[in-house]
C-alpha cells in the first residue's frame, strides 16, 4: 500500500491546502459557492476523500520503532486513540454541510457556526507531516534542503495569517451595532476589507502598522488572542528561520574559507598553474557532490553487518546484471543462503567506488589487471598501441577477463571529465567466490568457456566483451551440480 498511500495523503495536502484558502472566506462571505461553482464540487470530492480516509486509516500499517506494524487489531486501537475521534468529528460536520441547502448556508447562523468548526479539519495537516519529509528526501543537495524547509515555514505562517484575517474579517461583518467596519467613513469591497483584514493580521507580528482598532467587546477579546498566537507563532517562526539561514550562510562561508584555504596552500607550494588548475576544479566538483549525494551517510553504520551487505548488493545490481555471470545467477532464483552470503561478500568487499578526476589514468598497458571497471558517469577514453582511440560505452564492463584469468593491461584508460568508477577487485573475488561450492563450480565453468571464447577471438582489447556464454550454459542446471567441486583457478589463454 506503499506507493498508494503517498498518493493518497499528496492529494489530501491539497485538499486541506485549498481549505485552508477557501473555509475561512467561505465564513466571511455568503456568496462564495455563487461565485465559484466548481467549489462545490471540490466540497463533495473532500467528504468522499475524508470519508474513505477513516475507512483506509484501519488497513494502513505503521512503524513503531523500526518495525513495521500490520496487525489489525494494533492498527486499530492506534487509531481509534489517535485521530480516529477528530477525523469523525469532522466528516460528520461535513456531511450535513453537504446535506444543508445553499439557501440554509447562507442563512443559518449555526451553518456558519458550523463552517468555523470545519477548520478543525487542518489539524489533519499533522499526521501527513510524513509526506513532507518525503518531498524533503527527494532534494538532493542540502542547501536545496533548507530552501525548501524554509519555503514551508513561510508558506505556513502566511496560511496562519490568512486565518486570523478572515476571523478578523468575520467579525467586522457581523450584525452588531458597531463593528470595525461599520466606523469606517466609506463602503468598500470585498476585496479592500479583506486586504485591510490582512494588514491588520499581519500589524499584529510588528509588521507595519494599521489605524483599525477593536470597538466592541467581541473584537477586543479576538485582538488579544491573536496577540498571544502571534507573539508566539512570530518568535517561533523567525527562531527556525534565524536557524535555517545561518545553516546556509555557513556552508558558503565554509566552501569560500575552504577554497581559500586551497588556494594559498597551492601558491605558498608553488605548485604550476595546470596542475593548480585541475585540482582546484576537482575539489569544487567533489564538493558541490558532497553537498548532493547520499552515498554514504553515517546513519548507515548502525545497520547490522548482514543487512548493510543487502543495501550494497542492491546497490551494485544493476550493474552486476549487465556481466553474463551475475546476470544468470540472478535470473536462476535457486540461490541457497550460501550463495547469497557469497553475493553479499562480494559487493561488501570486493567492490568499490572511486571518484576520478580529468586525465587520470585508471590503468596502463603492460601492468598486471587487478580489477574490472564500470563507469557510472563520466566520459572513459581507452588507448590502444596501433589502434585509434576508442570511446568506452556506457553501461560495460572493462578489463572483465582479469576475473576469469590472468592477464596484463592491452592498453591505457584515461578519463576525459570527471567521472565515478566502480571495481571489482580479482583477489577479493576470486577469495569470496571459491567459499561457496555451488558458485565455485558454476564460475570454473564459466571461466572455461569465456576463456575459450577469448582464446578463438581475432582482435582482443581490454574492451572485449564475451558472447552471451549464459545461454549457453545449462539453465536447468546452472551450477553443474552434477560435477565435483574444485577450487576455482584463474585459466591462462593459450
Amino acid at each position: 500500500m506503499g506507493h498508494f498511500r503517498n498518493v493518497w495523503d499528496f492529494f489530501g495536502i491539497l485538499l486541506l491546502a485549498l481549505d485552508m484558502i477557501f473555509l475561512p472566506l467561505q465564513f466571511v462571505s455568503n456568496s462564495l459557492y455563487q461565485e465559484f461553482p466548481i467549489l462545490d464540487a471540490k466540497s463533495k470530492t473532500a467528504v468522499f476523500y475524508w470519508s474513505f480516509d477513516i475507512v483506509l486509516s484501519f488497513f494502513t500499517g505503521y512503524i513503531e520503532k523500526g518495525l513495521l506494524v500490520e496487525s489489525h487489531r494494533q492498527i486499530a486501537l492506534r487509531y481509534i486513540k489517535s485521530w480516529f475521534f477528530p477525523d469523525l468529528i469532522v466528516t460528520i460536520i461535513d456531511l450535513v454541510l453537504q446535506f444543508v441547502g445553499e439557501e440554509s448556508r447562507a442563512e443559518s447562523a449555526g451553518t456558519r457556526v458550523l463552517r468555523l468548526l470545519r477548520l478543525c479539519r487542518v489539524v489533519r495537516l499533522g499526521k501527513l507531516t510524513r509526506a513532507a519529509a518525503f518531498l524533503r528526501d527527494k532534494f538532493e543537495s542540502e542547501v536545496a534542503y533548507t530552501q525548501f524547509t524554509l519555503g514551508i515555514a513561510m508558506l505556513g505562517m502566511l496560511l496562519l495569517e490568512h486565518v486570523i484575517a478572515c476571523g478578523w474579517f468575520g467579525l467586522g461583518k457581523m450584525e452588531m451595532e458597531e463593528t470595525w467596519i461599520s466606523r469606517l467613513p466609506y463602503q468598500g469591497s470585498f476585496a479592500l476589507y479583506y486586504t485591510m483584514s490582512l494588514r491588520w493580521a499581519l500589524s499584529q507580528l510588528g509588521i507595519g502598522g494599521t489605524q483599525i482598532e477593536a470597538v466592541n467587546e467581541q473584537e477586543g477579546i479576538y485582538t488579544v488572542m491573536v496577540a498571544v498566537v502571534s507573539l508566539l507563532t512570530f518568535s517561533t517562526v523567525i527562531s527556525f528561520m534565524t536557524s535555517l539561514i545561518s545553516t546556509l550562510q555557513h556552508k558558503r562561508m565554509e566552501e569560500t574559507h575552504q577554497f581559500g584555504l586551497l588556494r594559498r596552500f597551492l601558491r605558498v607550494n608553488r605548485i604550476p598553474d595546470e596542475l593548480r588548475q585541475r585540482i582546484t576544479r576537482f575539489l569544487q566538483h567533489a564538493y558541490s557532490e558532497r553537498g548532493s549525494n547520499s552515498d554514504d551517510p553515517y546513519i548507515l553504520e548502525l545497520l547490522s553487518e548482514n543487512l548493510h551487505a543487502e543495501l550494497q548488493l542492491a546497490r551494485y545490481q544493476e550493474c552486476l546484471n549487465i556481466l553474463p555471470f551475475f546476470a544468470q545467477i540472478f535470473r536462476s532464483n535457486l540461490l541457497s543462503i550460501a550463495e547469497e552470503q557469497v553475493l553479499h561478500g562480494l559487493a561488501r568487499k570486493a567492490m568499490w567506488v572511486h571518484e576520478t578526476a580529468e586525465d587520470d589514468v585508471i590503468f596502463c598497458h603492460g601492468n598486471a589487471a587487478t580489477a574490472a571497471y564500470f563507469a557510472l558517469n563520466g566520459s572513459l577514453l581507452y588507448l590502444q598501441l596501433m589502434a585509434s582511440a576508442v570511446q568506452a560505452k556506457r553501461g560495460q564492463w572493462i578489463c572483465e577477463m582479469s576475473l576469469w584469468t590472468d592477464w596484463a593491461h592491452l592498453g591505457d584508460l584515461l578519463t576525459q571529465s570527471f567521472s565515478k568508477v566502480i571495481e571489482i577487485r580479482v583477489q577479493e573475488f576470486c577469495e569470496i567466490v571459491s567459499k561457496a561450492g555451488a558458485c565455485q563450480i558454476h564460475a570454473h565453468h564459466y571461466a572455461l568457456e569465456y576463456v575459450e571464447a577469448l582464446n578463438l577471438a581475432d582482435e582482443v582489447s581490454d574492451l572485449w566483451s564475451p558472447p552471451l556464454l549464459s545461454e549457453e550454459l545449462d539453465m536447468e542446471n546452472p551450477f553443474g551440480l552434477g560435477s565435483n567441486g574444485t577450487k576455482l583457478q584463474q585459466v591462462v589463454p593459450v
